[in-house]
């Protein structure tokens, strides 16, 4: 990122974060509100803006998490990111608020699907789940047979067919969450789920709550554990990005100074 697209985006960024906090009921009134380009070049100081210190990427909804040292960016968000979701009879996902298990469901693929240049995985390539009391299950990433269709699959409001992942996987995981369960692939070549235009206009996402990307600061977790009796770890937002903020930060401190 440029110096002049950092000072951008961190006074855009700290202009949002401070509306969003007023419309809360926060402390902020307009004319405090002076950071500046000047300010921004000023704070930069020859900095880094960011520096992105983890990269994540959740293959199952509300399942484990894989963590990268790279990622392929596609129209979807990063590549295997919320590609899969777990629902029930109805198609309506099941996610940790009603199934909490879903959180010690492990998951990896093969570095070859990971980091290969080739989008189409080979046909001996499978995505594997672990859990405890469990044995593992093996959902091959390039199905035999072609995909049973699961339809309506619904949401936040969305509802279009979904890849069946078949009996063995739902018998896999209506046993451990001891709910009834299948696994749904999102069909990348026939379905298309877009973003909410009040918030991301002509963006398009698969299983993943709303948008294609989640950012967290390191500064902000950091900032929230000071303040906690007990800290909690950065899975608890299951961010794909987590930066270290330069930039933002001394921008923030500058616009909460006394005047």
């Amino acid at each position: 990122m440029s110096s002049e697209g950092g000072v951008s985006w961190a006074v855009g960024w700290l202009k949002k974060w401070m509306d969003y906090y007023r419309d809360l009921g926060g402390g902020f009134e307009e004319e405090e509100l002076i950071v500046s380009e000047k300010d921004a070049q000023e704070a930069l100081a020859g900095e880094a803006v960011a520096t992105v210190v983890a990269l994540y990427i959740y293959p199952i909804k509300s399942c484990g998490r894989i963590s990268l040292t790279r990622a392929s960016l596609e129209p979807t968000g990063l590549r295997w990111d919320r590609q899969w979701m777990v629902v029930r009879e109805n198609g309506r996902p099941l996610t940790q608020r009603i199934a909490p298990k879903m959180c010690q469901i492990e998951i990896s693929l093969p570095e070859e699907v990971l980091y290969g240049k080739v989008r189409k995985p080979p046909r001996h390539a499978v995505m594997i789940l672990k859990a405890p009391g469990m044995e593992e299950l093996k959902v091959p990433l390039t199905p035999s047979k072609p995909y049973a269709i699961m339809e309506p699959v619904n949401i936040w409001g969305w509802v279009g067919p979904a890849l069946d992942e078949g009996t063995v996987a739902a018998e896999w995981l209506t046993k451990y969450l001891e709910l009834p369960s299948r696994l749904v692939r999102f069909d990348l070549d026939n379905a298309v789920r877009e973003t909410d235009p009040r918030h991301a206009s002509g963006h398009k996402t698969a299983f993943a709550d709303a948008l294609p990307m989640l950012l967290l600061s390191q500064a902000s977790l950091d900032a929230l554990n000071a303040r906690l009796a007990k800290p909690v770890d950065i899975d608890r937002f299951r961010p794909k990005y987590i930066l270290a903020i330069f930039l933002f930060v001394s921008l923030l401190q500058k616009a909460l100074q006394p005047k």
